[in-house]
Order: structure tokens, then C-alpha cells, then sequence
């Protein structure tokens, strides 16, 4: 148990701050009732403009009205708190007294009480030991009395401390309720969206920084396709980015389109070169087989992977570099321009139904991937201000408005699985 002492805390400092907010409540319930007067008055109006005012005015006056209940129930609150922390404090420095004046007698007490045991053990007969004894027994009496009013006095010290704490947190309750129960607070995005707003430059910054990254990665993904990913991870932060500061009001959402569509474009552009890899591979199997049935060679194997091999660029002098790096670009990556030579250029194994499927589907995407890549490289161009956007097939503005038309629309129709197919030894050229 500790010692009563006097409890902090200003009542008056309490009462006032809760007068002035009854007297900020008492000025918004009168601001609330002036205009919603005014409001009645133009209600009859014919102006669009000073209806659409009156209707706003009505709306202030409403969050007036709540804000006017949340001043009055704080100022109400803190009053009452004002009163209970007065009142402790009182109980508490009553306690304090009394445990004072307790301790002091208790000293006294014991001090006599062993100034007499002390006269006890020294008497020299018995009637000297006998009042000796009984002024000691007196004196233990007292610092007994003086023991039990200590331990009533810390009750009563910890008594005035609960009714302080349990006033206190009434008020709280009080407050808190009004707060919570007048929908005035902000949500969570408010305070994200506010946080967005405050450091929109920073952002903005940053979101600009990762769009040329994720251009100059896709560049280099032509070339190194194991950039790719980090070419997608690049554009996924640019638009997430972009559609917190869209959210936030901070840009446009036309711009915010314009970074999605450079990540669907880019998305769609890595599928498609998944799709006519695997269409390669599948090529090649079925020209396998068909020079294989022709009996012609001890080594079909070697014969395909001749043909597609022999229809790639020498890249010898710069002209056929230059050439080639056009291909590279046109068909989005090296692997496609590859690609694009076998389907069109290879030879050996050509023929019959399966191989017609094949080229066909190859052929297919990689149109889907040369218009995701144009696509895209227009977007970025828009994207830092290089040159307007050319739309005339609606492919941008069906992605940003979700229609689904044009080319990225329509690539859910195109088969984008290896199809499942019955190689016959129908033959071929090489």
C-alpha cells in the first residue's frame, strides 16, 4: 500500500475548456438554425444555381447539427468530470491529512512505548516495573490506534482515486460514443487518400521513375527474354501506383488507363510468346514425323532442326543486323522473329492438316503479339509526353472502359493450348 498523496489535475483548467465547448456547440446549433432558415427561404426559387445552393446549405446545416451534438456532449462530459475530479481530489487530500497525523502518533507512539520498555527492564522493584509496564501497554495502545487509522486513511486515499478514474473514463465513453455515433469521422481512406495527397509530388516521382523503368526493361526484354518478368513487375508497380494517386484525385484516369494498358499489352504480349513457343515446338514434332514416314532419311530430327535453323539470319554484315533487329522489334522479341522465319521460310515437313493448324495458330499470335507490342510502345510514348496516342480501332479506350472490343477483346476466343492432334504419315516436301 502507498502512501496517500494529493491528486494532480486543475478542475477549473477542466470546467472552462468544457464551458467553451457547450459555447462552440450553442454557436453551431444557432449557425445550423440560420441556414436552414435561409435554405427555406430559397427552396422556392427557380434558379437552378440557387436551388442546387439550397441543397447544399441543407447538407451544412446537417453536419452542423452533428457537429453541434458532439461539442454539447464533450462540453457536458467534461463539466461533470470537473465536478467528480474536484471531489477526489478533496477525498484524497482528507486522506493524505489523516494518514499525516496517523504516522506522526504512530511515531510517538512507538517512541514512548520503547522509552517505557526500556523503564521496565531497568525498574529496580516491582511497583516501579508495574507502572512502567502499564505506561508501555498505554503507549502500544496508542501506535496500535494510530496503525488502523493509516491503513483507513490509504483506503479512503484509493477510494478518491477510483472515483476519479471511474469518472474519467465515463467521460471518455461519453465523448467517444458521440464521436463514433455522428458519422463525422473520417474512414480509412480518408486517411489513406489524405496521406496520398500530402506526399503526391514524392509519388508521382516515384510512379514516373518506374514507367521509364518498365520501358527500358521491355526494350531489353527483346533481346534477354528472362527480363521479361521484371519488365511485367516494373509496369504492375506503375499501376498501382497510378491507381492510388487516381483514387487520391491526384491525377487523371486517363493516365491511370494508360499505365493499365501498358501492363495488359505487356501481359498479353508474354502470353503470346508463350503460346507460339510452344507452337514451334509442336511444329516440329509434327514435321518429325512427316518426314519420317517418307522413308527418305535416317535422321528426321536432324533434318527439321536443319530447316529451321537454316532459315535464320546469317546476321554477317550490319545491313542483316539491321534488318534482323527491325524483325526482332516488329515481332516483340527475338524468339517471335524466330518463329515467324519457320512458320513462313521452313521447308522440311511441311504439309497435311495438323502442320496447316500449327502455322496457322503461330501466325495467329504472333499478330496478337506484334498488336499488343505496338500497343504498347504508343501507350509509353503517351505515357512521357513523346506523341499523341493513335486510336483508330478503339483498341485503348474498349480496354480503359472494359468492352472488351478490338484486338486484347478478342484474344479470349483465340485457342491459346497446344491442340490435341493425330499425326498420320501423310508425307511432305523438305
Amino acid at each position: 500500500m502507498s502512501a496517500p498523496e494529493r491528486l494532480p489535475g486543475d478542475p477549473a483548467a477542466v470546467r472552462r475548456t468544457g464551458r467553451d465547448y457547450e459555447a462552440v456547440a450553442q454557436a453551431l446549433h444557432e449557425a445550423a438554425a440560420e441556414i436552414r432558415r435561409l435554405s427555406a427561404e430559397t427552396s422556392t426559387a427557380r434558379s437552378g444555381a440557387v436551388a442546387a445552393l439550397a441543397s447544399t446549405a441543407g447538407d451544412v446545416a446537417d453536419r452542423l447539427g452533428k457537429l453541434d451534438t458532439r461539442y454539447e456532449v464533450a462540453g457536458s462530459a467534461l463539466q461533470t468530470y470537473a465536478g467528480k475530479l474536484e471531489e477526489a481530489q478533496e477525498s484524497a487530500s482528507a486522506a493524505k491529512d489523516a494518514y499525516d497525523a496517523a504516522l506522526e502518533q504512530r511515531s510517538r507512539g512507538s517512541r514512548w512505548a520503547e522509552h517505557y520498555r526500556a523503564a521496565e527492564r531497568a525498574a529496580v522493584d516491582e511497583a516501579e516495573r508495574e507502572d512502567a509496564a502499564s505506561s508501555r501497554r498505554s503507549w502500544e495502545r496508542e501506535e496500535a490506534d494510530a496503525d488502523a487509522a493509516m491503513r483507513s486513511a490509504i483506503d479512503a486515499y484509493e477510494g478518491a482515486v477510483a472515483h476519479r478514474d471511474s469518472a474519467a473514463e465515463k467521460a471518455r465513453e461519453a465523448i467517444d460514443e458521440a464521436v463514433e455515433s455522428d458519422g463525422m469521422n473520417d474512414s480509412w481512406w480518408d486517411n489513406v487518400s489524405g496521406w496520398v495527397s500530402e506526399h503526391a509530388e514524392l509519388l508521382k516521382g516515384i510512379k514516373n521513375v518506374m514507367s521509364w523503368v518498365t520501358t527500358a526493361l521491355a526494350v531489353a526484354s527483346f533481346f534477354l527474354p528472362v527480363l521479361a518478368p521484371f519488365a511485367l513487375a516494373a509496369a504492375a508497380i506503375t499501376v498501382g501506383m497510378s491507381g492510388l494517386l487516381a483514387a487520391a484525385g491526384e491525377i487523371s484516369w486517363t493516365e491511370f488507363g494508360l499505365d493499365s494498358l501498358a501492363l495488359v499489352t505487356a501481359g498479353v504480349g508474354a502470353v503470346a510468346g508463350k503460346v507460339v513457343s510452344r507452337t514451334v515446338t509442336s511444329l516440329k514434332q509434327v514435321r518429325v514425323a512427316n518426314v519420317a514416314a517418307t522413308a527418305t532419311t535416317k535422321s528426321p530430327v536432324r533434318v527439321v532442326t536443319g530447316s529451321f535453323n537454316g532459315v535464320q539470319p546469317a546476321r554477317v554484315t550490319v545491313q542483316q543486323k539491321g534488318r534482323w533487329a527491325i524483325e526482332v522489334m516488329r515481332a516483340d522479341g527475338v524468339a517471335n522473329a524466330k518463329a515467324a522465319r519457320i512458320f513462313t521460310r521452313a521447308v522440311a515437313g511441311r504439309g497435311g492438316a495438323a502442320d496447316d493448324v500449327l502455322v496457322q495458330r503461330g501466325l495467329t499470335w504472333l499478330t496478337v503479339a506484334r498488336g499488343a507490342s505496338a500497343t504498347n510502345w504508343s501507350t509509353t510514348l503517351a505515357q512521357h509526353g513523346l506523341t499523341q496516342v493513335e486510336d483508330p480501332d478503339g483498341l485503348i479506350s474498349d480496354v480503359v472502359t472494359g468492352r472488351g472490343q478490338g484486338l486484347l477483346g478478342s484474344i479470349a476466343g483465340i485457342d491459346s493450348g497446344a491442340p490435341s492432334l493425330q499425326v498420320t504419315s501423310g508425307g511432305g516436301g523438305r
